[in-house]
């Protein structure tokens, strides 16, 4: 199981980088969207992608603690990343 904790702390990771990553360019784009009507247009996007890939960590470091204490939901919270990275796959899919 140690392999499996090793997976979900790097999913929370990379979920918690480009959650970061996206709203700091949320803030950027705060900066400049007076200035930049196609910035307008983008920002709901930029911040609901942020928000979904901090989502995405808060599952896997969930699925981490699970795994990590042996809980009994730990298989269950095994699976709850991949609702918001769908989520995410979709709305990228279907909204660009």
């Amino acid at each position: 199981m140690k392999s499996l904790q090793v997976v979900n702390a790097v999913v929370a990771a990379a979920g918690a980088s480009l959650g970061l990553v996206l709203a700091v360019v949320g803030v950027i784009y705060s900066f400049y969207i007076a200035d930049v009507p196609r910035l307008r247009d983008e920002f709901c996007a930029l911040l609901l992608l942020s928000l979904g890939f901090w989502a995405v960590a808060g599952a896997a470091a969930l699925a981490y603690l699970g795994q990590k204490r042996h809980s009994t939901w730990r298989w269950v919270a095994q699976a709850t990343p991949i609702i918001p990275l769908a989520l995410i796959i979709a709305y990228i899919r279907f909204s660009f």
